[in-house]
């Protein structure tokens, strides 16, 4: 599924690339495989868990949940804030309303970093990309898939069972409708060399329809 990406990007402006897929798809793979060809990567996880260690963050989680969202050296344990949020959704909108701006300011910073380095596109690896409408700063979007059983072995290294994987992916979008949104499909159930490939393929693809644009 190849579509034309959704809007064109002012010459100098870096490309915005946005990935999406179920849980364990191994969208960081991915990502490793477009920054090896120049592209920037924003990790919204990693944002994010840097963004728990701030103390006015801190200060509010323990105004909303006291000592059990902590760990004994005083930092979020982040296991725990996610036996909260994915019990109770008030919850979850609650942080994601708390978190989402300041993972708003660095992206921003970061693309505009993009733009002086010249590099030719920014990856967003962010597990919400449509469920927090980052999808509408994309020019395009890439699904990646790959089998529920591989899914299922992945999440495992994470310490994660099949219930886990399906407690998450319930509090997101379906992943056809995800797949039906992307403009593009990256298969990541085989070596690596062919996901690199696939990779790409697709980097072409996208910039040479913005060129057309």
């Amino acid at each position: 599924m190849d579509n034309t990406p959704a809007h064109g990007e002012p010459p100098g402006k870096p490309v915005i690339i946005g990935l999406a897929g179920g849980v364990g798809a191994g969208k960081s793979s991915v990502a490793a495989a477009f920054r090896d060809l120049g592209c920037v990567v924003i990790d919204s996880d990693q944002e994010a868990k840097a963004a728990l260690r701030l103390p006015r963050v801190k200060a509010e989680l323990r105004s909303w949940w006291g000592e059990a969202a902590f760990g004994p050296d005083g930092e979020v344990n982040r296991a725990a804030v996610a036996r909260i949020v994915f019990a109770d959704p008030a919850q979850r909108l609650r942080l994601e309303s708390l978190i989402h701006p300041l993972l708003r300011g660095t992206r921003h910073a970061a693309i505009d970093a993009a733009e002086r380095d010249g590099a030719p596109a920014v990856i967003l690896d962010a597990p919400l990309l449509f469920e927090a409408g980052l999808d509408a700063e994309c020019d395009a979007v890439v699904f990646v898939e790959a089998p529920r059983s591989q899914r299922v072995a992945r999440v495992a290294r994470r310490g994660w069972d099949e219930a886990e994987l399906d407690r998450r992916e319930k509090t997101q979008l379906p992943l056809e409708h995800k797949r039906a949104r992307a403009h593009h499909v990256v298969d990541n159930s085989a070596d690596e060399a062919r996901l690199r490939a696939r990779v790409a393929e697709v980097f072409s693809a996208i910039m040479r329809g913005l060129r057309r644009r």
